[in-house]
């Protein structure tokens, strides 16, 4: 049995942000939510290895940043060293090109 309150914010397998956590949904109990969290201390949307669980009662208590719900486009960032000295205007327009 699970809350039903809870899935009018966020469902399995959906990336959300609550309790000031990042992290992708991975079960959804009577009393609380498990989440594999994201980032923290590594960068980008890589996870980091800790399973965390969160009480229900946050969705009432707390903002949802649902980052799939209803919307099909996520945004990143991938990050490309350039080396000090080299003609980064080329290289910008070489990786901007279509």
């Amino acid at each position: 049995m699970e809350d039903d309150y809870v899935w009018w914010f966020y469902n399995t397998c959906e990336r959300v942000r609550l309790g000031g956590v990042k992290g992708d949904v991975l079960y959804i109990g009577v009393l609380r939510t498990t989440r594999m969290e994201l980032a923290d201390w590594i960068d980008n949307d890589l996870y980091n290895g800790r399973i965390v669980f969160i009480s229900n009662s946050y969705v009432l208590k707390e903002s949802v940043f649902n980052y799939f719900g209803n919307f099909f486009f996520l945004g990143d960032k991938i990050k490309l060293p350039v080396k000090y000295g080299k003609n980064y205007i080329r290289a910008r327009k070489r990786f901007t090109r279509c």
